[in-house]
């Protein structure tokens, strides 16, 4: 999404630009502005209708020295622990972790509780 947004403002400041450079109506060129206001409303649309998912890994070093798998859904992103301190996890801690996550998925305050956790942080 980050590249979509960066590339929504290339083409604003490009269309600025060109209504810099041209004069209006130069040789039956659209306008700047309209090519503008069509691009920004073709990478917003695409943004809406953006259904992709992400895989990946989550590294903490903050003292914990934790890795994760984070896997985004339609109800929102589940995250499950690999390792710890450096290692892998040992059979009744992947049993502790499938549980949690099982706990997790099956409960709707808890996705309802990430998803305003997750607005709150994006609004920022």
């Amino acid at each position: 999404m980050k590249s979509s947004k960066f590339f929504l403002r290339s083409i604003v400041t490009a269309g600025f630009l060109l209504t810099e450079l041209l004069p209006s109506g130069a040789q039956g060129l659209p306008e700047p502005k309209e090519i503008v206001r069509k691009a920004m409303q073709a990478e917003l649309s695409a943004d809406l209708n953006d259904h992709s998912r992400w895989k990946y890994r989550d590294a903490q070093k903050d003292g914990t020295d934790t890795v994760s798998i984070v896997v985004e859904t339609d109800h929102g992103s589940v995250k499950r622990l690999i390792s710890k301190n450096g290692r892998s996890l040992n059979g009744s801690e992947i049993g502790i972790e499938d549980a949690r996550v099982q706990t997790f998925i099956h409960d709707p305050g808890q996705i309802a509780k990430q998803k305003r956790w997750s607005a709150g942080r994006q609004e920022c």
